[in-house]
């Protein structure tokens, strides 16, 4: 194996957190079409051989650069600025609406961008989140009364085909914050599809009631609106796509340039693939968003980011 004479990013050699990378999807590579799995003995040789020859050779890189992410204010202003002071009007409004929603699943559950839109990874898969990952319930008890969100994260990494393997997180009312209520987003979304049997308006969510006996009333979907991704594209015509899924290159643009109209010096999506080539083959993007602020205009109405806030 000569992984580390390839040129890395941050010094001649790639780092050795590559290396361990690299060796772990090989493994899962010889598992899956082989069924061989390595043992422990072997993984404890082929982890001192790292540390003692690469390593200590200086034939791989030990360095780190720091990935700065963006704080829960930064986030906030974001989604404030995209309804309130954007005065773009080449954005797509269902975009616009897209857009939160994907940057709340990311804030509050920490998916990265494959899971819930189309990676590039797996391109033309036509995978992501689909409205059959989502399920929507309006509980009613002692401690939590309000709507909430079941997303089921069938993309997960490392989990794409293991069914059984699929997280299910739970997302919560925010009736006192509404641009920044996951649920609000999702239903603008989905009323706009038309794809609940019983619900089409806000009307109807404040008439819906548990059934008799339980604490929880479950939304049903359309048999036909299972499949369909929630976050689609859109053509070069601007009209929208009925199935196709909302691709990563669309959406990084989308989100480079709300961030930049915001104020934000830079907002790009960074790949952990040492090398521009291997993006194509094995990369998953990461949204990285950067708060490095230019001087705004005083007229418009913004916040302040603060610290790292925990959710």
């Amino acid at each position: 194996m000569r992984l580390w004479k390839e040129t890395g990013l941050l010094e001649n050699n790639v780092t050795d957190v590559t290396v361990r990378n690299r060796l772990a999807c090989l493994k899962r590579a010889v598992k899956l079409h082989t069924q061989y799995q390595y043992t422990p003995l072997q993984n404890a040789e082929i982890n001192k051989y790292i540390a003692k020859v690469l390593v200590s050779g200086k034939l791989v890189s030990t360095s780190a650069c720091s990935k700065p992410l963006a704080p829960l204010a930064v986030a906030e202003d974001i989604i404030r600025f995209l309804f309130t002071c954007d005065e773009y009007r080449g954005l797509h409004f269902r975009l616009r609406n897209q857009l939160a929603f994907a940057i709340q699943l990311m804030l509050l559950i920490g998916v990265r961008p494959g899971e819930i839109i189309e990676s590039d990874a797996w391109h033309r898969s036509n995978e992501g989140l689909h409205y059959k990952d989502i399920e929507l319930i309006h509980q009613r008890t002692a401690t939590y009364q309000g709507w909430l969100l079941c997303v089921k994260l069938r993309n997960h990494k490392g989990h794409r085909k293991y069914k059984k393997h699929a997280p299910t997180m739970v997302l919560y009312e925010e009736p006192l914050m509404r641009y920044m209520c996951p649920v609000t987003w999702f239903l603008f979304l989905a009323f706009a599809d038309d794809v609940f049997q019983n619900l089409s308006s806000h009307e109807d969510l404040a008439k819906a009631r548990p059934p008799a006996g339980s604490s929880l009333y479950r939304a049903r979907y359309k048999k036909d609106a299972l499949d369909r991704p929630i976050m689609r594209n859109t053509r070069a015509d601007g009209t929208l796509f009925a199935d196709g899924i909302w691709t990563y290159d669309c959406f990084n643009t989308a989100l480079r340039g709300v961030g930049q109209r915001a104020g934000e010096s830079d907002c790009t999506a960074t790949s952990n693939a040492v090398r521009p080539q291997r993006r194509r083959d094995r990369a998953i993007l990461r949204l990285r968003l950067c708060w490095n602020r230019q001087p705004i205009d005083n007229t418009r109405t913004r916040t302040t980011p603060g610290a790292l806030q925990r959710l």
